[in-house]
């Protein structure tokens, strides 16, 4: 079985920390401080943070005392912009293994599933185009 694919969750997870210090007020955020939160490197969050920014998700300045921000308010960021932005994995995937000529379900399975996989994708895209980060800030807040 594949490894699960973490880019999303890390990705709002980064960003739900800018939004809460927004929120907070509070010093600047720094990719140490995202990698301590998420507990893996400071390199893996610059490279999250490096698709943020080019998605005009995240301000981001450089050097010794270098800090990341919103670029716009939480509310106006869903979780779509977010999956887009870090360009994760589709949901679900055919496998490439080649068809066996004598079996026909081998050799027709690859189009019968293309229809569903594809719904799949777009219905979980139009549920993740309905949640902001704003929503997602007021739940971690809320099971405080």
């Amino acid at each position: 079985m594949a490894p699960a694919n973490t880019q999303f969750a890390v990705a709002v997870h980064i960003m739900a920390v800018l939004g809460c210090h927004a929120r907070a007020d509070s010093e600047p955020v720094t990719s140490a401080l995202l990698a301590q939160s998420i507990n893996t490197s400071a390199s893996f969050v610059r490279r999250t943070l490096s698709l943020l920014a080019k998605a005009n998700l995240v301000h981001t300045t450089r050097g010794p005392s270098g800090s990341c921000s919103l670029a716009r308010p939480a509310q106006e960021i869903t979780m779509l912009d977010i999956y887009r932005a870090v360009n994760a994995p589709k949901v679900f995937s055919l496998h490439t293994y080649p068809p066996q000529e004598k079996c026909s379900v081998s050799c027709r399975i690859k189009y019968a599933m293309t229809g569903l996989l594809d719904q799949a994708q777009e219905s979980m895209e139009e549920s993740l185009s309905k949640r902001t980060l704003s929503t997602l800030i007021r739940e971690l807040e809320d099971s405080e």
